[in-house]
């Protein structure tokens, strides 16, 4: 039986999020994934929030370069304002009676 070395510190496998609390971990602005992951709910829900209206997104213009020419237009990826799931988190507070 192989004795165990206790010197050697744990390996544990690391998620691709910042951490949990908010500050200079968490980007501004968020993909769907992340906004899920911080507010922890499903992507979902976000999408639902995205569709009534709760949440806005946002849409960076885009520049692409074609045969010389500069072209804009909006880039596709949907990112959201980590400020207004903020607000929308202090909004919707309530106490438990």
């Amino acid at each position: 039986m192989k004795k165990l070395d206790r010197s050697e510190k744990p390996v544990y496998a690391t998620a691709a999020l910042p951490p949990a609390a908010p500050g200079p971990g968490w980007p501004r602005l968020l993909s769907r994934n992340l906004a899920a992951a911080y507010l922890s709910v499903s992507t979902q829900v976000i999408d639902r929030l995205i569709t009534v209206g709760a949440i806005s997104i946002v849409r960076l213009p885009a520049m692409r370069h074609r045969n010389g020419a500069a072209v804009t237009g909006r880039n596709r990826r949907v990112l959201i304002d980590r400020v207004e799931l903020d607000a929308l988190c202090t909004q919707n507070r309530e106490r438990y009676r």
